[in-house]
């Protein structure tokens, strides 16, 4: 018994240990860049009746959903506003291409 919990002890030590590790091949100036503070970029939007979503980053979200700090406050045909750091940004589509049903 005493074998196992001294086992548990030693690895989850192990753990602790490697998490705290620099990584040797990072660049010295390494800055970690928060999805809040970097380049937003609308790939797509998706108007359908009550339907409205909008591609992010590469992630799908609706009006009142949040992505990497980052929430949707509206999406409109040709843009998206969201709240980012306190601010409200405007992303636009840069080439609009609209399919509407005959």
């Amino acid at each position: 018994m005493y074998k196992i919990v001294f086992l548990l002890a030693l690895t989850t030590t192990g753990f602790e240990f490697a998490y705290g590790l620099h990584d040797p091949t990072q660049p010295s100036n390494f800055q970690a860049v928060d999805i809040a503070n970097s380049a937003l970029t609308l790939e797509s939007i998706l108007i359908s009746g009550d339907r409205r979503v909008a591609v992010i980053n590469g992630k799908v979200v609706a009006e009142g959903e949040s992505t990497g700090g980052v929430k949707v406050l509206s999406i409109e045909k040709d843009s998206v506003h969201v709240l980012s750091s306190g601010s409200v940004l405007k992303l636009s589509l840069t080439s609009v291409s609209i399919r509407q049903e005959k």
